[in-house]
């Protein structure tokens, strides 16, 4: 007995070894080491064409310790009636920033992909050096100092190669050789990296939103959707170009009228249709029926139609932000949110933004 009661010891030890052995070498929840990197930087876009920076956004953004703004200069869309790439909306500068903040901003551009379908290859070279001069007239005038311009265009594989010419030029210009070249990368482009190219830039940044279909009915969340996101970032570790990254804080409603897509309005949060059960009834946490004609943010709206809210909570940016993080082999990174507004702030705290960012660090 003294020999089959020490047997039974053995073994209960050995199967506790190896199970402790097995639980230290599978752990398929845990989460894996955040990257170590040299440093990460924190950046807002401002997307608005009249530029202001109250008192409210200017404690934001030294709350948080933003080195970089992203300033939209202006977009460059095709011009049906006379045929050409032409710039709209530029920049009015209504404020500037106080030297005291030591923000240093970034120009960006917007180029419609429709533009690069029509631009003939001969004029490549021409709208580089109108996008330079335009740019860099606007600096000039306000007296202000870039070293990196940023141009924003969701290519495709047809536009790839003229898209990537345009490039070129436009960092060959005199006035741009000594500045860097960032250019806005879509985690399609991404997936698709052998078919759309990797841009000739020195940085890429990454925008991780607008992933899904805005115009299907049956999208759950056209801005961000973590299950999505999943599935386009399994080539990230392989991208050769370095990559910061953009996070939204953005919302919108979009409007469905009899099934199809009519339109987006901008900024629009459930809890505002919600309050008003006059006019709306809630079909779905995010959805809603018009019940009445009605106007939302200057907006008519018909009986019968129905919105979607695409909004997210912070969690779910921060989730969005870690699988992203896990994902990047930048040792150096900038991290972006998207985008500076008072009325975004309304829903978004300092403190809040500060995780995001931190998700990313």
């Amino acid at each position: 007995m003294p020999n089959l009661r020490n047997y039974i010891v053995w073994r209960c030890v050995l199967a506790l070894f190896f199970a402790v052995v097995a639980s230290c070498q599978s752990q398929p929840n845990e989460t894996p080491p955040k990257p170590l990197r040299k440093y990460s930087n924190r950046a807002y876009y401002y997307w608005q064409s009249v530029f202001r920076l109250d008192t409210e956004l200017q404690q934001h953004l030294q709350q948080l310790q933003v080195k970089y703004l992203y300033i939209k200069f202006f977009d460059v869309d095709w011009d049906i009636a006379t045929q050409q790439a032409i710039p709209v909306a530029p920049i009015v500068f209504a404020d500037s920033i106080p030297a005291s903040m030591q923000i240093q901003i970034i120009p960006t551009v917007f180029i419609t992909n429709q533009t690069l379908e029509q631009l003939p290859d001969t004029a490549v070279g021409t709208l580089a050096r109108n996008i330079s001069s335009k740019l860099n007239g606007i600096l000039t005038q306000k007296k202000l100092q870039a070293h990196q311009i940023q141009i924003d265009c969701d290519w495709t594989a047809s536009t790839r190669q003229r898209y990537f010419t345009l490039l070129d030029s436009l960092h060959q210009q005199p006035d741009n050789q000594a500045r860097q070249l960032s250019v806005t990368i879509r985690l399609h482009q991404i997936k698709y990296a052998a078919q759309t190219g990797v841009p000739p830039a020195d940085r890429g940044m990454l925008m991780v939103y607008n992933l899904d279909d805005v115009t299907n009915p049956k999208t759950a969340n056209a801005i961000l959707s973590l299950a999505t996101l999943q599935r386009y970032v399994g080539n990230l570790p392989k991208y050769t170009l370095p990559l910061d990254v953009a996070m939204p804080l953005f919302s919108w409603g979009v409007v469905y009228r009899r099934g199809g897509f009519e339109q987006i309005i901008n900024e629009l949060h459930a809890n505002e249709l919600q309050r008003n059960t006059r006019d709306f009834y809630k079909l779905a946490p995010n959805k809603f029926k018009v019940m009445n004609n009605c106007y939302v943010r200057g907006v008519y709206l018909y009986a019968n139609d129905e919105i979607r809210i695409d909004e997210l909570s912070t969690q779910t940016i921060e989730k969005a932000a870690t699988i992203i993080n896990q994902k990047l082999k930048t040792d150096s990174i900038t991290v972006s949110l998207f985008h500076l507004d008072t009325a975004i702030l309304r829903y978004y705290s300092a403190t809040q933004c500060q995780g995001i960012y931190d998700a990313l660090q």
